[in-house]
């Protein structure tokens, strides 16, 4: 018998964005700590998709929304010839492009604050230049007066919401932004085992046809000494539930001669 149904948890989709990551110049952290993130948030994170700085590509954004609730870009939204995410979206949904004067003004303020005084020219300046239309909206998450850049979102299907590249800033913001649209959390529990995949694999099978929680497995190579015993395999279990992540986990372990490591 399946366990009880549970709400459909709210899809995301990370779109990474730069060349620089296709070169392997680059190598994204983004979109590994928007996977914890939306995990520790409720957030089923459904696709990581890279493309590089090319105005057709990033376009895909429209059918994405199509099908996920939220989509997380990162990059492409500084003041050189290669940033041009804020112009992409805006033509796959058919909107203009206009200066955001607030955003305008707290990049000069930030800039006094800072000491840095910079020259107001027109490639900084496109860094405040957004979509416009009634589906668009400017949230400023972080509460400081020297941190100006905001997190532009579009309001389709779904939402499409733009974030920078560097780490740093996107880590920070994304972290206050996934607060607004989080929807609990999910619940992790681990089983290591001495068996090999190859023995387990059909119990797994088994159980997996008769829930909804998601049961993975993972070997190691070689073989880990846990506490003296040789682990071969780490089993997971994920759900909303923390209960019945814990009640499979059990089972599992029983089923499968292994032990609990962990419950998160």
């Amino acid at each position: 018998m399946l366990t009880r149904a549970v709400a459909r948890p709210k899809t995301v989709c990370c779109l990474i964005i730069g060349d620089e990551v296709l070169s392997g110049k680059t190598r994204d952290s983004n979109s590994h700590f928007l996977a914890g993130l939306c995990f520790r948030s409720g957030l089923h994170l459904s696709k990581i998709l890279v493309v590089p700085d090319i105005k057709e590509e990033i376009q895909v954004v429209r059918d994405l929304v199509k099908q996920y609730d939220h989509v997380i870009t990162s990059g492409g939204i500084g003041p050189t010839h290669d940033d041009i995410t804020y112009e992409s979206i805006a033509g796959a949904f058919g909107l203009p492009l206009k200066y955001h004067q607030e955003t305008l003004e707290r990049m000069r303020k930030a800039s006094v604050l800072r000491k840095m005084n910079l020259d107001m020219n027109k490639d900084r300046m496109r860094m405040a230049l957004f979509p416009e239309g009634p589906g668009v909206k400017v949230l400023y998450p972080i509460d400081d007066p020297t941190f100006w850049v905001p997190v532009v979102t579009v309001k389709d299907q779904g939402t499409v919401a733009i974030f920078p590249g560097i780490p740093r800033l996107f880590e920070r913001m994304a972290e206050a932004y996934v607060q607004t649209i989080a929807d609990g959390k999910f619940h992790r529990a681990l089983i290591g085992t001495s068996k090999p995949e190859g023995e387990i694999a059909q119990i797994l099978r088994d159980l997996q046809s008769k829930t909804e929680l998601k049961i993975g497995s993972y070997p190691h190579f070689p073989p880990q000494q846990v506490d003296g015993k040789q682990e071969l395999v780490v089993v997971s279990v994920v759900g909303s539930s923390e209960s019945e992540v814990q009640k499979l986990a059990k089972d599992i372990e029983q089923h499968i001669n292994g032990w609990i490591k962990s419950s998160l």
